[in-house]
């Protein structure tokens, strides 16, 4: 299970207030009704912060990342859920932090896009990011990270093959050494938006948060609205 022993250390090595901070301003921007679920919530910042202004539930497929967001956020609402099968009647749907991109092939994505559609209201809007193309050509040669988490030596080392990033996670305990391997896939944009269209979402579409369109970037940004 992924986000197991990595839960533990989810803050240190990848929180980022400026990111959650753009991330709840497109929902603001975006979302009018007062009912959200944030599918593949992580430790809960960005559910946190939009439950001063709606109505929102965070989900999550694992177990310990949900047991740190209750130890932060006690009184925010939470629930374990696999974000293919979305449960519930909602305004907003949101995902963000390219969990998308855990998805293994576009049949993954049209179930899970199905289900959303399905669970939001009429006028309610899906908001994720994704990977976008140019993450290939950045992580080519690789990549590797090292550095001290909370006392404890890491390593995060990033390979490609072919669509598929693999992030290799380890932490070098005293008696012990921990890994956990992560698993992306690079979607083509094209490939999305076709499917969304298909289920019957409009679609607008962003590069990095604010840039209309499809560009060179890192993520790309998709609105889905149901009519």
């Amino acid at each position: 299970m992924i986000y197991k022993n990595l839960s533990k250390y989810y803050d240190q090595l990848f929180s980022d207030n400026s990111s959650y901070e753009k991330w709840v301003n497109l929902v603001k921007k975006n979302i009018t009704g007062n009912k959200i679920i944030e599918l593949a919530c992580g430790s809960g910042d960005v559910s946190y912060k939009l439950s001063k202004y709606y109505d929102v539930l965070a989900t999550d497929i694992s177990e310990d990342m949900l047991n740190i967001v209750k130890e932060k956020y006690p009184n925010l609402k939470v629930m374990k859920m696999d974000m293919k099968h979305v449960e519930g009647n909602y305004d907003g749907v949101i995902c963000f932090c390219d969990s998308i991109n855990y998805l293994s092939s576009l049949e993954e994505c049209e179930i899970m896009f199905k289900s959303v559609y399905e669970c939001l209201t009429f006028g309610g809007k899906f908001i994720f990011d994704i990977h976008s193309i140019d993450r290939i050509d950045e992580f080519k040669n690789g990549y590797i990270e090292e550095g001290y988490v909370e006392g404890v030596p890491y390593s995060w080392e990033i390979s490609l093959d072919i669509n598929k990033l693999y992030h290799t996670f380890a932490f070098y305990l005293e008696n012990d050494t921990v890994f956990e391997q992560h698993i992306q896939t690079i979607f083509d944009i094209n490939d999305i938006i076709s499917i969304m269209k298909n289920i019957g979402f409009n679609v607008e579409v962003y590069t990095d948060f604010d840039k209309k369109g499809i560009t060179k970037g890192e993520k790309y940004f998709l609105i889905g609205g149901k009519i």
